[in-house]
């Protein structure tokens, strides 16, 4: 019996042994693909927390806060949009570099979560202009403004633990740094030394070196002559870069009265200067028109200055909270909105962080962070009104747009189904029939997205905002043709009172309201199905 219990004693250890290998084991799970088509995705830096939030667009969902070392002073977007680099202020002897993977899938164009990818320790970093990453060739550039240094990725593997490939190039001395770049050069302003290094653009040497600039701060490019234009203290500076003017000074601009810090890129040529949101006028320059001179433009004292990323529009951002909207190449005011409570006089930015509000635009809407109400507003630039007010909490103040449909939005207006006709017999059909729930812009109803019953359906926005343009045209027309579907109640068939044509026109009316990113977003659902007219 003695061999018998030894081997029931020894089973019984072995079973124990395994026990927890067997109740540690996991199952398989299934992978689900996690993609979903979003139009545009904003970022924004919160002044409060230093955190990155995101939000997509059109839902207007926030979907994602980035922790990252407080606090945020630049936000710079790659050119391939899948990196996005979160600069930390100056306030501490550590600077931080946070670099964001955006979720932006460029085989499908669509999106993931963003995620934290990388923190680099930097030395004054800097290298984002107009939400957008310096380049050099194609690869992301980062200015080591302690250090005077131009550091170039070249490689995009941020989410990886291999080691980063970086070209080091060395800069004439550490300083805050206004850059430009061409096929085969780079221009970099120096602020402090007054000076602009002309750089060869595949190993960094020095080619020329063009001075008496003090004070550099600002810069544009007019693309039909190749002209660079750097605003000086005492006046402007423009450098050639073709033929015989190349790499030579040609001209010098006088200041109306105070000197320019930034400029913005307008219609037609068009160059609007600025001095950081202090002036109470704005600086326009036509560079088609010689010699250089130029106009001055008189606002109300402001705070944030922009132009639409279709030129059409120059923005600006009073103290008092109103947005004016001007002819982008004639500055002449088209109309007013007001947006937010007036901002306190005394709200200045330094380098230790971002404070400010800041404006973003595509497809003919505005994105105007409020740091001081937590808010973000949405503006139809077209009709003058706000849309809508997306909920951030904290100060949201940098912001940056990730554009999906970019490689198509940013060109001519897709064709779309309808006619204008159509849209105008929609508009008058909708004014009786659907404005008393869907309100008169098709904005929505107030509650939507704040539903507090499964059974009761509250009318959606229709004018881009909502989640309209995920559904088929053939769900759009049996939605207006039969209502809500069980069992949810609220909204009533219009079958018997609306001919098909005239279904449709309500379709095409509301369509109409909807900027280009959002229409090319729902051309681009599988499931489509064009209308046919």
């Amino acid at each position: 019996m003695w061999p018998d219990r030894m081997m029931i004693r020894s089973g019984v250890v072995l079973v124990l042994a395994c026990l927890p290998l067997i109740i540690l084991a996991h199952g398989a799970a299934e992978q689900s693909i996690d993609l979903e088509l979003v139009p545009t995705r904003l970022f924004t830096a919160d002044a409060e927390t230093g955190m990155v939030i995101a939000i997509n667009l059109p839902a207007g969902e926030v979907i994602g806060r980035l922790s990252t070392p407080p606090f945020v002073m630049l936000l710079g977007l790659s050119s391939d949009r899948r990196h996005l680099f979160a600069m930390r202020g100056r306030n501490s002897t550590r600077d931080w570099v946070t670099v964001i993977d955006t979720g932006f899938d460029a085989a499908t164009r669509m999106m993931r979560r963003p995620h934290i990818a990388r923190t680099i320790l930097a030395n004054k970093p800097a290298g984002a202009f107009g939400g957008m990453l310096t380049t050099v060739g194609g690869h992301i550039g980062l200015f080591m403004e302690g250090s005077g240094e131009l550091h170039v990725f070249m490689g995009d593997n941020f989410s990886s633990p291999d080691t980063l490939n970086v070209h080091k190039y060395t800069l004439a001395a550490p300083d805050h740094y206004h850059y430009l770049e061409d096929d085969q050069y780079l221009y970099i302003g120096h602020f402090r030394n007054g000076l602009l290094q002309i750089l060869d653009r595949e190993d960094g040497r020095e080619l020329k070196r063009l001075t008496d600039c003090p004070g550099l701060h600002g810069m544009a490019r007019d693309e039909a002559t190749g002209r660079l234009f750097f605003a000086c203290r005492p006046d402007v500076m423009v450098v050639g870069t073709r033929g015989a003017e190349a790499q030579r000074e040609v001209a010098r601009i006088a200041y109306p009265e105070r000197r320019l810090g930034a400029m913005l890129h307008g219609k037609d040529r068009v160059i609007w200067g600025y001095d950081e949101g202090e002036m109470p006028a704005l600086y326009r320059l036509d560079a088609a028109r010689l010699p250089y001179a130029f106009d001055r433009l008189p606002v109300d004292a402001s705070i944030q200055q922009h132009v639409s990323d279709d030129k059409r529009h120059l923005l600006v951002l009073t103290r008092a909270g109103e947005l004016q909207i001007r002819d982008g190449w004639s500055g002449a005011l088209i109309r007013t909105v007001d947006i937010a409570t007036p901002f306190k006089p005394d709200v200045r930015e330094n380098t230790d962080k971002a404070v400010l509000p800041d404006i973003a635009s595509e497809g003919g809407r505005a994105y105007i962070s409020l740091p001081h109400e937590g808010q973000i507003a949405e503006v139809d630039l077209d009709r003058g009104s706000v849309l809508r007010y997306m909920q951030t909490g904290g100060q949201p103040t940098r912001v940056v747009l990730l554009k999906a449909t970019a490689d198509y939005a940013d060109g001519p207006s897709p064709p779309r189904w309808y006619n204008p006709e159509d849209v105008e017999q929609g508009r008058a059909i909708f004014d009786v029939h659907c404005a008393g729930c869907h309100g008169r812009f098709a904005q929505g109803h107030p509650d939507w997205g704040h539903e507090i019953s499964l059974e009761v359906s509250i009318a959606p926005p229709l004018n881009g905002t909502g989640h309209t343009y995920k559904h088929t045209f053939e769900n759009l027309l049996d939605t207006v043709r039969n209502g809500s579907k069980p069992p949810a109640i609220g909204m009533p068939g219009f079958e018997d009172t609306l001919a098909e044509p005239e279904q449709r026109a309500v379709v095409a009316y509301f369509q109409s309201l909807w900027p280009s990113p959002v229409y090319i977003a729902w051309q681009m659902i599988a499931v489509r199905q064009h209308p046919k007219h």
